[in-house]
């Protein structure tokens, strides 16, 4: 029997997970939405009030922009979601998405790795393509998957392989990945602890260094295009 990659079978969770999803398709059929944050923890704790909530509200809150970040989600669970309503009735201009971390690791109740980096890799790549499939008109900011825990775990080490390859690999023309892992990273290639606390989500500086990249590359992806600029307040 041949092995089956979950990372790109599309995959729901729990009944509170559900709950979250419908109200995000609830969104998606107002169809008011110009920017998508797509994701799992580190997207869904935009609207942390002790996290990424006063930055949101700094420099996000005049742009009509969604956050369809779910904790804990992997790429099977966003491709779920986006073939379940997420990924119509409205057209973005802006997508900025974050997903993978999740793949990556060891299950938390067995003794198996989640996804191998290409399984993980793959996945990814088929959250990109769903996307671009679904809102052919959107400009795609793709960040590369974050740094997370000790520099020679077996996560890192992963993430590493994983954004590695998806630099090899040519870009569509409405699609740019930027990886700023560095940024969260000091010179021995520690987590900072002022960024991420835990070695994985990130504090209000974080987000707020996660902003200021954010509005820097929507700056750059829109300049060309006259009265296409975002609003946004600058860090």
């Amino acid at each position: 029997m041949s092995h089956v990659n979950s990372a790109l079978t599309p995959q729901p969770r729990d009944e509170a997970w559900l709950s979250r999803h419908e109200t995000f398709v609830a969104q998606a059929e107002n169809r008011d939405i110009d920017v998508l944050f797509l994701g799992d923890s580190l997207t869904d704790w935009w609207a942390d009030p002790e996290r990424g909530g006063p930055v949101w509200k700094r420099h996000f809150a005049n742009w009509k922009a969604a956050n369809f970040g779910i904790s804990a989600d992997r790429t099977q669970h966003v491709l779920w979601r986006l073939q379940n309503g997420e990924g119509s009735g409205f057209s973005p201009r802006l997508i900025i998405l974050l997903i993978g971390t999740n793949n990556t690791g060891m299950e938390k109740d067995s003794p198996a790795i989640r996804n191998s980096p290409a399984e993980a890799l793959a996945g990814v790549i088929k959250v990109v393509d769903e996307l671009r499939e679904r809102f052919p008109k959107a400009t795609i900011l793709h960040f590369a998957i974050f740094p997370r825990d000790e520099p020679d775990s077996l996560s890192r080490k992963q993430i590493e392989e994983i954004n590695h390859a998806l630099a090899d690999r040519p870009l569509p023309s409405n699609v740019s990945l930027v990886n700023i892992g560095h940024l969260f990273l000091d010179e021995t290639g520690a987590t900072q602890p002022h960024l991420m606390p835990d070695k994985l989500h990130l504090s209000t500086a974080g987000y707020e260094l996660w902003a200021s990249e954010i509005i820097r590359w929507q700056t750059k992806l829109f300049q060309h295009h006259e009265g296409q600029q975002l609003e946004a307040t600058q860090p």
